[in-house]
């Protein structure tokens, strides 16, 4: 399995506009980090995420109110690495990363998996 999404992960361009349905692996990934929540605390999840991934830095007070996860997202412990390609790769396009952002928000928000 992880030789497929390896290949899948490769085969990942730069986009003018992020859409979900370009990244179906993308949603499989975020429902696995959402697993993982549900086990612990909710606390700053998205920012946690959404930082580390983009920025590779988590401010301070997420990193306290949320220890947990953030070892977990920092270890790479979750599916993140679709994510991190997604910013590096479009990190010029502000409209690309806001859609992004709040694809990730908002299907970590849901609460059925």
């Amino acid at each position: 399995m992880a030789k497929n999404v390896s290949k899948l992960q490769k085969n990942i361009k730069a986009r003018a506009n992020f859409s979900s349905s370009d990244y179906p692996e993308l949603e499989n990934n975020l429902d696995e980090i959402r697993r993982e929540i549900q086990l612990s605390s909710e606390k700053y999840v998205s920012e946690i995420l959404i930082s580390f991934c983009r920025d590779h830095a988590i401010n301070g007070v997420f990193v306290f109110g949320n220890m947990d996860f953030t070892k977990k997202v920092a270890r790479k412990e979750l599916p993140i690495r679709l994510i991190e390609k997604l910013f590096k790769l479009n990190i010029g396009n502000k409209n690309f990363i806001k859609d992004l952002e709040i694809f990730i928000e908002t299907k970590l928000k849901e609460t059925s998996i």
